[in-house]
């Protein structure tokens, strides 16, 4: 065994195997030059990578592979299958980042569409003379995928493929293990226990890559929420066998407490911390510049002009941004840091990002700001549309350049409908059944961002009456739109 030492959970045991095939090669040491978060314009100390993230998952994959393991040989499954879904399990863990784009979440979408990745992994499988039926028949929803997940998919299989066949790895069901992409449930295969091992990475009520981000996120970043006792939480993890045929999660009722723990932090960092004005203005900000150092330093992209257009923005990212820049060039935060310094002296949006000498400034902060100013409009679709007719009107008086708006949503918390308890009598039953269920939804709601020579001017809360004036007359259209719909 190899031993690694981790701030967050002490000693990690990988097996020297594992480890030389896959741990110690350019392609998982490239994790440790992409930036684990987007946090760190509000908490500095926040350094963590994907590196240390993805060991961290795989450790606790590993505890509670080992935890449900006596769940399996007490419903008497052949131990090969037990261990070919441990080793398919805890491989997938440690794998499933392999492919995050530089400043992960930044840039993802960078890698196109899922309809073309997803043909990707087809191809990259059926090399490996791996059936992709299952996956071309099962529903899913697209959108549910990320797409450094599909990439992760790919590079796993494509980079790793022989070793982790000859390790004794399920590729298909590692694959469905990275993207969360479940087996179909029917009569003739009954893939439910392969299901709950999905849901145990990625997707369920609690898995390991959430385990592992919300302790470090918290622990690196500096801010205060609830704690999780780690190991009393995976303790009271079961996968258990139901008279229907079908397996199922199960988690000890008195335990259950520590799940809500690490839900609640999730909560937390979806409401309070992501969001935050700041991170999200610079996450714009480092798309802006590095499409316009692209475009730069790229002879070929002179004719896209810098442009707030999407699908310019996208096409030039995506000229260095992409799957084959990051399976062949091992492309990381650094090679994207370089492109905006070698352009810093006509780069606006790059010179704001290094220094931190933002231009725009919120009008408002939060969420809560945001309902207090539409606060007459119950529709959540309508308080959007009326803040972006507000940031028309804003650009159309001071200029497209001086007026930013920028779309942000808030998670809902997870649904906890399907979670099923053992008491201390050992039955089984519904939470919902038990107990009432705290349930929320998704929020979006809109930022504007001003420019600061103008904000003395705009300012809500230099001169309110002002932003209240422009309002007014879009919250009066509304109301009459509104009317008329009802009426028609």
């Amino acid at each position: 065994m190899k031993h690694i030492y981790d701030s967050l959970n002490g000693i990690i045991e990988v097996p020297r195997a594992v480890t030389e095939a896959i741990i110690d090669t350019p392609e998982f040491q490239r994790l440790r030059r992409i930036e684990q978060t987007s946090v760190r314009s509000i908490f500095p100390s926040a350094r963590h990578d994907r590196f240390v993230h993805s060991l961290g998952v795989y450790h606790v994959g590993h505890l509670i592979a080992n935890t449900v393991k006596q769940d399996l040989e007490n419903a008497n499954l052949k131990s090969e299958k037990v261990e070919r879904l441990i080793k398919t399990y805890e491989m997938a863990c440690l794998l499933h980042d392999i492919a995050h784009a530089p400043f992960s979440h930044t840039f993802e979408d960078a890698y196109g569409s899922n309809a073309v990745l997803k043909n990707v992994l087809y191809e990259v499988l059926t090399k490996k003379w791996i059936s992709v039926e299952s996956l071309k028949t099962d529903d899913v929803d697209e959108r549910k995928i990320a797409p450094h997940e599909l990439a992760s998919a790919i590079l796993a299989v494509s980079h790793f493929g022989e070793f982790l066949l000859g390790y004794g790895v399920d590729l298909e069901l590692m694959c469905r293990m990275i993207m969360g992409w479940k087996y179909r449930e029917d009569q003739e295969s009954n893939n439910t226990l392969e299901n709950c091992f999905i849901d145990l990475l990625n997707g369920g009520i609690i898995d390991a890559d959430r385990l592992d981000y919300v302790r470090r996120d918290v622990k690196t970043s500096g801010y205060t929420t609830s704690g999780i006792d780690l190991h009393r939480l995976i303790k009271g993890i079961h996968i258990l066998h139901f008279d229907d045929g079908k397996w199922h999660v199960c988690y000890n009722a008195n335990t259950f407490n520590e799940v809500e723990a690490a839900l609640e932090v999730r909560y937390f960092q979806g409401r309070h911390i992501f969001p935050h004005h700041k991170i999200r203005y610079e996450q714009w900000l480092l798309r802006m510049a590095v499409a316009e150092a692209i475009r730069e330093s790229d002879l070929k992209n002179r004719d896209l002009t810098p442009s707030t257009n999407e699908s310019h923005e996208y096409r030039l990212l995506n000229s260095m941004i992409n799957i084959d820049a990051v399976e062949n060039k091992l492309l990381s935060d650094d090679d994207v840091i370089c492109k905006m310094k070698n352009t810093i002296g006509g780069n606006y949006y790059a010179y704001q990002w290094l220094s931190r000498k933002y231009a725009h400034a919120p009008l408002w902060k939060s969420i809560e700001e945001y309902n207090h100013l539409f606060g007459e409009l119950e529709s959540p679709t309508w308080k959007q549309w009326a803040a972006k007719k507000l940031g028309e009107q804003l650009k159309n008086q001071f200029g497209e350049d001086k007026v930013i708006v920028l779309d942000q949503k808030i998670k809902e918390r997870v649904n906890l409908n399907d979670v099923k308890l053992i008491l201390k009598n050992k039955d089984v039953v519904d939470l919902k059944d038990v107990r009432e269920i705290t349930k929320s939804l998704p929020m979006n709601f809109v930022y504007i961002y001003v420019d600061k020579k103008l904000y003395p001017e705009v300012s809500p809360t230099i001169k309110p009456q002002y932003i209240e004036s422009l309002i007014k007359p879009i919250l009066e259209e509304i109301k009459e739109l509104t009317k008329a719909e009802k009426e028609g």
